[in-house]
């Protein structure tokens, strides 16, 4: 098949990847820890200040403003159609006095 020279290099290359990836695995895990504490912390966590600017705020100023212009468009169709009258005299009336 192949010589021992060979067989050595074939075998300490994959030692080298082996010892790599079992590096690769513990830093992973590791990192899942960690991800997993936060996922556990933030689910124990209060979400109120995290939604509230992002989610909540945007929301309610939208329906604010909605209701403000539909408030503002009733009353300007009130204005206008109970306008005052103007109940001046006119110019006759006061030439002749």
């Amino acid at each position: 098949m192949c010589s021992s020279g060979k067989a050595q290099a074939m075998l300490d290359v994959l030692q080298t990847q082996q010892q790599q990836l079992a590096q690769d695995f513990e830093a992973e895990s590791a990192e899942l820890s960690l991800l997993e504490a936060h996922v556990v912390e933030s689910a124990c966590d209060d979400p109120g200040p995290l939604l509230l600017p992002h989610l909540i705020l945007p929301y309610l100023r939208k329906r604010l403003e909605a209701e403000a212009a539909q408030f503002c468009a009733e009353t300007d169709a009130r204005a206008t159609s109970h306008s005052v009258v103007s109940v001046a005299r006119p110019l006759d009336t006061f030439q002749e006095m």
